[in-house]
């Protein structure tokens, strides 16, 4: 049973399942490895179709590529460096990065978390494809734990397209660009090469491409805190509901404390 204070007054929900991304932290509880820095980057010709995702570029070493380089994890790939060529590429760019995952660690459910990727994004893990994910502007996250190898090495790749179009939010105009060819001395030349397309967005500021924010791989128990939500509103009352991923034979207890830690009510729910 709550106890009560004054006149604040306590609802308790439990919910045995749901869907949100609450915010990583470190805990007695739960912890997270950041996967933060240099990855390996290689770049697909100029809307070049999808020619990595054909040949399976997420079951090759992409550090064996002729043209594999390193990009900073987070950065905005197109915003980076002084080359036009990477600044105007329209299409797919390819991550790479490699994580030794301890063999200590093998009762943890294993969670890879990304804060940005703009703009379809498509993750594998160990060739194997994870999770899929549209739009840069929310988190997203997958549960690897089944893909995971503990006490080696794993790869996690990363295939990234920033083409916008009359669909994606923001929207931008993706046009095949007029050759116009002219008899120049006797040969048909042309300034724009065959294909030619011209992606101008439908808003004033820069299409920041790639993997934008921080990215984690969240460690925690298999039975654990989904979501937390709180209602507070002037007359005093204080609702919060609370989701885990399973409660069976599991006690549950919750803590409410005030500005100086001290705990003005409580609950505990016990296993039927």
């Amino acid at each position: 049973m709550p106890s009560q204070t004054g006149s604040l007054t306590l609802l308790f929900s439990l919910l045995a399942s749901s869907t949100c991304l609450l915010h990583v932290q470190r805990n007695e509880i739960r912890t997270f490895d950041s996967l933060d820095g240099l990855w390996t980057f290689v770049k697909e010709p100029y809307n070049g179709g999808d020619i990595g995702i054909d040949n399976q570029w997420n079951t090759k070493d992409l550090d064996t590529f002729k043209n594999a380089t390193v990009m900073p994890v987070p950065c905005a790939y197109n915003d980076i460096g002084a080359s036009s060529e990477l600044r105007d590429h329209i299409g797919w760019v390819w991550y790479e990065k490699k994580e030794m995952v301890p063999l200590r660690d093998r009762n943890m459910r294993h969670v890879l978390r990304f804060g940005s990727v703009n703009y379809f994004a498509v993750v594998f893990v160990n060739s194997e494809k994870v999770t899929s994910h549209i739009g840069g502007h929310l988190p997203f996250e997958v549960d690897i734990s089944s893909k995971v190898k503990f006490g080696a090495e794993n790869k996690i790749t990363v295939a990234v397209n920033n083409t916008l179009s009359w669909s994606t939010i923001p929207q931008g105009d993706f046009n095949y660009q007029k050759l116009n060819p002219r008899n120049i001395s006797g040969r048909i030349l042309s300034r724009l090469p065959d294909g030619a397309v011209k992606n101008v967005g439908n808003f004033d500021f820069f299409n920041y491409a790639g993997i934008l924010r921080s990215v984690q791989l969240v460690k925690i128990p298999s039975v654990h805190i989904q979501n937390i939500n709180i209602v507070a509103d002037h007359t005093g009352s204080f609702l919060f509901e609370t989701a885990a991923s399973s409660l069976d034979g599991i006690q549950v207890e919750v803590n409410m404390f005030d500005e100086d830690d001290n705990v003005v009510s409580f609950f505990k729910i016990f296993p039927v």
